[in-house]
């Protein structure tokens, strides 16, 4: 992640205020898309004055860029640090996967932000994801390795990037258990290439 395009305050009334921000501007971004919402909406929803949003952030940008660094943040600690592959992978994925669905439903610009915003910030969070997967199926399967290793883990998180519209169509439950399918059935064909 680049330099913070943002002003984090120091003072408690502030940090408030500041969050009051960052929450109304996720809340929007989930409703309407990013590219609807304008600093104006912001200020005007978060009921702030224009002046007051701008000390925090600058831009439109700034605020998305906040936004992102909280959520990569978070998907940080969604992955194990350490990896216990005394657990079944399959349980160990499903795990992971609740976690990302959980947090799409608590932070409700996360899946919008993740699937359909294309910039800097959130390719960064495509290739963290990548690199979170690749270290857990290099963990549980070493026999896929350098090229191939990445090549799985980035279809990996293609795909979760790509079902994620379908945990609000099909509900938490249905979704992880279709994407874990998914997951599971193009590991196989991945260690099927290796073996």
């Amino acid at each position: 992640m680049h330099k913070k395009s943002w002003n984090e305050p120091k003072q408690a009334r502030s940090q408030e205020r500041f969050a009051h921000i960052l929450q109304t501007a996720a809340r929007l971004f989930g409703e309407r898309g990013y590219e609807s919402v304008t600093t104006n909406h912001i200020a005007a929803e978060a009921a702030v004055s224009i002046g007051a949003l701008y000390r925090f952030f600058p831009n439109k940008e700034a605020i998305l860029d906040a936004l992102i660094a909280g959520y990569m943040s978070r998907m940080a600690q969604v992955f194990p640090k350490t990896m216990d592959i005394e657990r079944p992978y399959p349980e160990v994925l499903e795990e992971l996967l609740r976690q990302i669905a959980a947090m799409e439903a608590q932070e409700s610009a996360f899946g919008h932000i993740f699937v359909y915003v294309d910039n800097a910030q959130t390719v960064a969070i495509h290739h963290a994801l990548v690199q979170q997967v690749a270290r857990l199926i290099g963990a549980y399967y070493p026999q896929l390795q350098g090229e191939a290793l990445t090549r799985c883990a980035a279809v990996g998180a293609g795909i979760v990037k790509g079902l994620m519209p379908l945990l609000g169509e099909m509900g938490m439950e249905t979704a992880v258990v279709e994407m874990k399918r998914a997951l599971l059935a193009y590991l196989n064909a991945c260690l099927e290439e290796v073996a």
